[in-house]
């Protein structure tokens, strides 16, 4: 459901084949694992400094400094425990590979990540007992599919769906915004909705710029700028289209906790209000106890929840157990997506969600498909 274009879960690449299955860690274990991130990256940044003799610098560090930064780290441990969490190496090797690409485009060497990761299993090993066999694997497992060649798949966002995408992406890039909306225009004088526009045009362009950046062909600024000007047409081409009465339901939309990508969420955002539901859109980093109490405020007959990456994946899992624990039997219907749930939909499962959609028109098939039993106004007790 969401959109982004400059970090791993941007659909850059075919995904690895299925590695072998491990044991997630224990219940216990994920929570030391992840009590002890803050001091873990610390140490590891500590034992790398030791081991190359390089002297403690709390100051900026220069894109060539030999060894990862306590913020790398942190958010290596980050995409880790989800996989830790679910037995599944894959992801965290899709992480890997994406992180090798990006700094392979930038000329910068891939093996002090390497070697900070086997830094901080090492830090961890001692308060895993016998589960610290299972960091192990998973580990090597990781790295070294993340070195294996990609396989050969057209990505998605170099499928360009209409002709005028180049022109498109240009537009976005240069901040453009009268000629993106004179080119959205076009195709919807040629009879495309609004919905279909915003799917396969901007969602592909968005990606399509991502690749770019990761190639580091365009600056962090001009992805931005693409973002932003995205964002700002679409809400312009929304707004020229006139809304259908109410069908009575409603759609509580929100990026959970940590997700800042909320593109996509607002595409799910038009394709509901435009086909009658009415929506609360709650945008990005949604804190979890506040999307709570906007669920149990405004009782929706359906909640969706979009998480980008894999390292969100906890933060929706809690969510959605929190809605169902606060809203007991008149628990709305969840619905989750993201490039993460595109990547694993068997995830979904492991969240506890009523269902996935890929992107904001899988939404509103499923909205259609399986609409809320009541809607808030004829479900009083609803929450």
């Amino acid at each position: 459901m969401t959109l982004n274009t400059t970090h791993p879960a941007a659909a850059t690449q075919a995904p690895l084949a299925p590695l072998a299955s491990l044991a997630p860690l224990s219940a216990q274990a994920l929570q030391t694992v992840q009590s002890l991130r803050e001091q873990v990256a610390v140490q590891a940044r500590l034992r790398l400094q030791h081991a190359q003799g390089t002297p403690p610098d709390p100051g900026p560090r220069t894109p060539q400094a030999p060894i990862s930064s306590e913020a790398e780290l942190r958010q290596q441990l980050e995409f880790l425990i989800p996989s830790l969490a679910t037995g599944n190496s894959r992801p965290f090797a899709n992480y890997l590979r994406w992180l090798r690409s990006v700094r392979q485009a930038r000329r910068l060497a891939f093996e002090p990540l390497n070697d900070g990761l086997l830094c901080m299993a090492e830090c961890l090993a001692p308060h895993l007992g016998p589960e610290k066999n299972t960091l192990d694997q998973l580990l090597q497992d990781s790295i070294r599919a993340s070195e294996e060649a990609a396989p050969a798949r057209r990505c998605e966002a170099e499928d360009r769906g209409f002709a005028i995408q180049p022109r498109f992406e240009e537009a976005l890039l240069q901040g453009d915004r009268a000629a993106a909306l004179a080119l959205m225009a076009e195709l919807e004088t040629e009879g495309l909705a609004l919905l279909e526009i915003e799917v396969h045009l901007i969602a592909r362009s968005l990606q399509q710029i991502g690749l770019r950046w990761q190639r580091n062909e365009i600056s962090v600024a001009q992805e931005h700028l693409a973002t932003a000007t995205a964002s700002t047409v679409m809400a312009d081409r929304f707004a020229h289209h006139p809304l259908p009465p109410l069908n009575g339901q409603r759609a509580l939309l929100a990026c959970v906790q940590g997700n800042r990508h909320s593109v996509g969420l607002s595409m799910v955002s038009d394709a509901l209000e435009l086909a009658g539901w009415e929506v609360q859109c709650l945008g990005a980093d949604t804190p979890t106890p506040d999307l709570v109490a906007q669920v149990l405020a405004w009782r929706p007959g359906l909640v969706a929840l979009s998480l980008a990456f894999s390292s969100h994946l906890l933060e929706a899992r809690e969510a959605i157990a929190q809605i169902r624990s606060a809203c007991g039997r008149a628990a709305p219907r969840i619905v989750v997506g993201g490039e993460a749930l595109n990547q694993e939909p068997a995830w979904v499962d492991f969240l506890g969600a009523d269902g996935y959609a890929r992107d904001a028109l899988g939404v509103l098939r499923e909205a259609q498909a399986r609409p809320p039993e009541a809607s808030p106004a004829a479900n009083p007790q609803a929450c």
